[in-house]
């Protein structure tokens, strides 16, 4: 993530996260859709995104620059 990116996402209050490259923008906006689908259908979409903590793996491998 460049640091125009990182400072324009703080500008809006929010903590930016690196999602990788941008050839896996594709598969984030996916998952997003996946996400907004449960959410209107009335699901938690929290409940199929467990925080890192509990999800296992390694979160620091999970992301590939």
């Amino acid at each position: 993530m460049s640091a125009t990116v990182g400072r324009l996402v703080r500008d809006l209050g929010c903590e930016p996260q690196n999602g990788g490259p941008l050839v896996r923008a594709g598969l984030l906006e996916a998952v997003a859709a996946f996400g907004v689908g449960l959410y209107a259908a009335g699901e938690d979409p929290a409940a199929m995104f467990p925080p890192v903590g509990v999800a296992g793996g390694d979160p620091v491998r999970a992301v590939a620059e």
